[in-house]
């Protein structure tokens, strides 16, 4: 049976599956039940007590973070998690154009289209027999309307 807790990627219609092609395994990732909405706009005067509210929000751009393992040879960790984040770029004339792409998270039962971010190392850097790295990867949700549940 596969392991339900991992994150796939789509790139231009390819599905690809971190942990069989990158030997990345996902260690945490934001809840994500609904966007995030914008505040309401209210207003407020002194010779009222509380405060009237105009009922009408929008959807909210918002980041997501993941946290990933990489689990795999140790001479090679840094050039395979490089390997890895160029999948969300192309490149022209040196200048980086990211590309949307489909976040699935089998774990959290959600997908949505993003942009890659940032990236941030965490705390653990382990040589052992297999090297061992986990970072933090922040994806931008332009779109939140088009989150799907239940992947």
């Amino acid at each position: 049976m596969d392991n339900i807790c991992k994150i796939k990627i789509g790139i231009g219609g390819v599905i690809i599956d971190l942990e069989t092609q990158y030997r990345l395994y996902l260690q945490d990732s934001d809840a994500l039940f609904m966007p995030n909405i914008a505040d309401y706009y209210t207003e407020s005067y002194p010779e009222s007590n509380g405060e009237f509210i105009y009922p009408v929000t929008k959807l909210e751009a918002e980041d997501y973070t993941v946290k990933m393992v990489y689990v795999g040879d140790q001479a090679s960790i840094s050039k395979d998690i490089n390997s890895f984040l160029q999948l969300f770029f192309d490149d022209f004339d040196n200048i980086k154009k990211a590309k949307e792409v489909v976040i699935i998270n089998e774990y959290k039962g959600v997908n949505f289209p993003a942009y890659f971010k940032s990236i941030s190392a965490g705390d653990k850097f382990i040589r052992s027999q297999n090297g061992i790295a986990n970072f933090t990867i922040t994806f931008r949700i332009t779109k939140p309307d088009s989150i799907g549940y239940n992947t």
